[in-house]
């Protein structure tokens, strides 16, 4: 009789603990991974290119590989991302730099309830000096600017009041444009 109490306890015990991974293949032919630790536990959603990750505080994000779009919802509010697709420089008081070679994967939008931001990144023949000149009217308010070894950098606040960062840089015979951008929502 104490065997058959103590196995009884034993397998309550058991049932009750949560193994620390567990894997699903669920009905729609998506798979699932969920990790459990004392601090609480996520999940990993996959079918095809698009992962949703839950945790069990109500957090989620979601990242379709194809589209190269990814959202995260949390009681703060949701982020939405979008890689590798054009920017609209015009929503923030700036135009591309003519010529220059958009490079597709380092071309980003993230919008938040807070704000929105623009990351670009493109290359051209022209000297740094050249980029900085076409970009220095763009910017009206709190400008600055540095040049360190005839790398140029320029920031400060558009027409449309986005906070503007632009470097030019020489890089193998190129000068590389990095530009960020943001702008407050209201």
């Amino acid at each position: 009789m104490p065997r058959f109490i103590i196995f009884a306890i034993l397998t309550l015990g058991l049932a009750a603990c949560k193994p620390p991974v567990t894997a699903t293949k669920n009905i729609d032919g998506s798979q699932s991974v969920t990790v459990n630790t004392p601090d609480g536990s996520v999940t990993t959603t996959t079918k095809g290119d698009v992962s949703t990750y839950k945790d069990d505080k109500g957090n989620e994000m979601t990242h379709d590989a194809s589209s190269g779009t990814t959202t995260i919802k949390t009681q703060d509010g949701e982020v939405n991302m979008q890689a590798g697709k054009s920017v609209a420089f015009e929503d923030f008081g700036l135009k591309a730099y003519p010529g220059a070679t958009q490079d597709k994967n380092n071309q980003n939008t993230v919008e938040s309830p807070q704000e929105s931001v623009i990351t670009s990144l493109s290359y051209t023949t022209d000297s740094p000096e050249k980029v900085v000149e076409f970009y220095r009217p763009m910017i009206v308010k709190d400008k600055s600017e540095a040049n360190s070894n005839g790398n140029y950098m320029i920031g400060g606040q558009t027409s449309k009041k986005a906070n503007v960062y632009i470097s030019a840089a020489k890089n193998d015979g190129k000068t590389v444009i990095t530009l960020t951008a943001s702008i407050p929502k209201n």
